[in-house]
């Protein structure tokens, strides 16, 4: 998956503020193999673009991915200045690649844009929460609820917030229920279907 020289300009005009380093975690599962190549090829080219950007590769078998709950693939982590887990579950292409990059920049220290009020409500979550939001590539409102889900867990140690790409895990779908997208499962349970604010995503949680 090379990207376009307009694309690498665009994206390291973005990488440019960040503030401090962030790792990026690649998890394979060989279940996939030619899409995992294509996103191992992606990272290493957004990585190449900034020196405060790393790569980091494990399989899903590994000891690291068993740390992080880990079990399928593949999966890009962001592990930066953020207090809990960013994750995508697949490619973040599309509408979805922006959403990336903002929680690169997010994950490095660069600030939230979210209302202080709501932000101190999210940071009061005291339970373990996993947020999975089912997404499309083409689904335009798919990035508003994956933002407002890893928006909370750049805040708060407790909360795990992933992206799920609903073409490369159909069991998931099939396991939830889900008919349309986007779809926010709360700790193995379907929540909604549709996009909701932040605050609204934190009373579901609370």
């Amino acid at each position: 998956m090379a990207l376009s020289k307009k694309l690498k300009k665009t994206i390291s005009g973005s990488l440019s503020e960040l503030k401090k380093p962030v790792r990026i975690l690649l998890f394979t599962s060989g279940r996939y193999p030619k899409v995992e190549k294509e996103i191992e090829m992606a990272m290493n080219e957004i990585v190449s673009l900034n020196g405060k950007l790393s790569l980091e590769k494990y399989r899903v078998d590994s000891r690291k991915a068993k740390s992080e709950g880990i079990t399928n693939g593949p999966v890009i982590m962001i592990d930066g200045e953020q207090k809990g887990k960013i994750r995508f579950f697949g490619f973040p292409s599309g509408y979805q690649f922006p959403i990336f990059i903002m929680d690169v920049l997010e994950a490095s220290g660069a600030r939230q844009r979210i209302n202080p009020k709501v932000a101190k409500q999210a940071k009061a979550i005291k339970k373990k929460t996993r947020i999975q939001v089912f997404e499309m590539p083409a689904c335009t409102y798919s990035p508003i609820a994956v933002k407002v889900a890893h928006d909370i867990a750049i805040i708060n140690e407790n909360v795990t917030a992933d992206m799920v790409d609903a073409f490369l895990f159909p069991e998931l779908i099939k396991k939830y229920g889900i008919g349309e997208t986007p779809a926010t499962v709360i700790n193995g349970k379907l929540a909604f279907t549709g996009v909701r604010t932040l605050h609204q995503l934190v009373k579901k949680i609370v």
